[in-house]
């Protein structure tokens, strides 16, 4: 029993990232990285607008084109090479950079799919009685996520499996249904944010019977609190959606690919 769960995806998963920790690190560095360009990417963008006069709708809505093209230009490139280190992590392989355009081309598609999904189910989101229409709002935003996710990353583990750019997109779509397949990726996500409940609310408790027993003690330290517990969060989501990769691709590679 123990050697067939350890033969089980999660754990073949936690494995692939054991013996390969400087794909690990080079997949952090390239986040890094990613974030970096971001951070290029938007100061460059808003130099430009400051230039440009409101008056000019159609050069404004140009720009807006272009900052979107360039930022799933960044995207693509970045989540190529990670792709490129995960398919490394279960199996031998280099990076080529030659089909690095039909994957940015996949990127356009996909996010023009998802951007008229969303804009749908945003029109059925405001027919919905104002009453219920925050939780019917809230419940589409999650189905959208949840599915987009899915979507997103089955197509890409196809397209880096060798895939056609029009076989990634059909295979991501197809799989969507197959939600037994891979629920496991959002429990990682849950579980992160049980730690961050628990951790914080047991943390939380602590200082309210010691440092923040009146406003003054609350106005003193709560900027540093509140600084340590959104570091904390984006860490310990980040370390979810860090291992999430080499689970999803893995679970794409045994479970769909067959």
């Amino acid at each position: 029993m123990k050697l067939e769960i350890k033969k089980g995806v999660f754990f073949k998963s936690l494995n692939a990232i054991r013996e390969n920790k400087k794909l690990l690190l080079y997949i952090v560095i390239i986040d890094v990285l990613f974030l970096a360009a971001l951070f290029v990417l938007g100061q460059v963008f808003n130099a430009i607008s400051r230039i440009i006069s409101m008056q000019q709708i159609y050069t404004l809505l140009l720009l807006a084109v272009f900052y979107y093209l360039a930022l799933l230009f960044i995207y693509s490139f970045f989540k190529y090479i990670v792709l490129s280190f995960l398919k490394s992590a279960f199996g031998k392989n280099k990076i080529d950079f030659n089909r690095i355009g039909k994957f940015y081309f996949l990127n356009i598609i996909i996010f023009v799919i998802l951007f008229l999904v969303f804009f749908l189910l945003s029109l059925l989101a405001a027919s919905i009685k104002q009453g219920i229409a925050p939780y019917a709002s809230l419940l589409i935003l999650l189905l959208f996520s949840v599915f987009a996710y899915a979507f997103v990353n089955i197509s890409h583990v196809f397209f880096s499996e060798g895939k056609g750019l029009a076989k990634s997109l059909q295979l991501g779509a197809k799989y969507l249904g197959k939600f037994s397949k891979y629920y496991g990726v959002y429990l990682t996500i849950m579980f992160a944010f049980a730690i961050i409940v628990l951790l914080f609310g047991i943390f939380g408790n602590l200082l309210k019977i010691t440092l923040f027993q009146d406003y003054n003690s609350l106005l003193k330290y709560g900027d540093a609190y509140t600084i340590i517990f959104v570091h904390a969060f984006l860490i310990i989501l980040y370390l979810a959606i860090l291992f999430n990769r080499y689970y999803f691709y893995n679970i794409a590679r045994e479970k769909l690919l067959k």
